[in-house]
């Protein structure tokens, strides 16, 4: 097998796929961990779900599937030698990581999930569409922003 038949990008529907299930797992995350906290550190109401915790667990679902189901579908949908997919998934995971100043509104997890799933994708197309270093940037500190926002919810 060829460098170009091993990194051969996926059809779209794999992509999409990807995209779907980094989009649940991301969510989960972000809308899971804050209520996780919320059971394992004490609080003034107990782990119980108020009015506000619903607002915002409603606000994480919207933003998170708005994310995933129009920014990376527009990045990963682009022509398979384009380099949108790592330019993206870069400045999600930039964003992710500035994100980590307003951690109880879970940013870090939904742009660093998205910038780190931007970067896988991109990864995969790298033979075509180049931007390699880019990609791999994006999956890291996309991954990173991803991590320290988790730890934030799970010890903060």
């Amino acid at each position: 097998m060829t460098t170009v038949e091993a990194h051969r990008p996926t059809s779209g529907r794999a992509a999409r796929t990807r995209l779907w299930w980094a989009g649940l797992l991301t969510l989960v995350a972000a809308a899971g961990l804050p209520r996780l906290n919320d059971y394992i550190s004490p609080s003034e109401n107990g782990g119980r779900l108020d009015r506000e915790e619903l607002i915002f667990l409603i606000v994480i679902a919207v933003v998170t599937v708005l994310l995933f189901g129009v920014l990376a579908r527009w990045a990963v949908q682009a022509p398979p030698d384009s380099g949108r997919p790592a330019r993206v998934g870069l400045v999600c995971s930039v964003l992710g990581l500035v994100g980590i100043l307003a951690f109880y509104l879970s940013a870090p997890i939904i742009l660093g999930g998205l910038g780190a799933t931007l970067g896988y994708e991109a990864r995969k197309r790298r033979a075509l569409a180049g931007h390699g270093r880019m990609a791999v940037a994006a999956l890291v500190i996309g991954g990173v922003a991803a991590l320290i926002g988790i730890v934030v919810w799970l010890v903060g």
